[in-house]
């Protein structure tokens, strides 16, 4: 039995979503993180490094939500293939 190219197209997209929202949690977790890390900072420099690293994920952050945007939008177009 072979398995039609549209189920594959939709396994992979809900695959790369997945992957696109663990990215995510993962991004505001470390990010929070850095957050915290930056509020118990001794030193300036020590703040201003944390607070950059919080900085970068959240821009991290936005292009994750962009392609989890995308990927949603795949998911729909396979869906909406397989049943036309």
């Amino acid at each position: 039995m072979a398995i039609n190219q549209d189920i594959l197209d939709i396994n992979e997209a809900i695959r790369q979503y997945g992957n696109a929202c663990n990215s995510i949690g993962y991004a505001q977790a470390t990010r929070e993180s850095a957050i915290n890390m930056q509020n118990n900072a001794t030193s300036l420099d020590d703040a201003e490094a944390y607070s950059n690293s919080a900085e970068r994920l959240a821009v991290a952050i936005s292009v994750l939500r962009d392609d989890k945007n995308d990927y949603e939008e795949k998911i729909k177009r396979a869906f909406e293939h397989y049943y036309s």
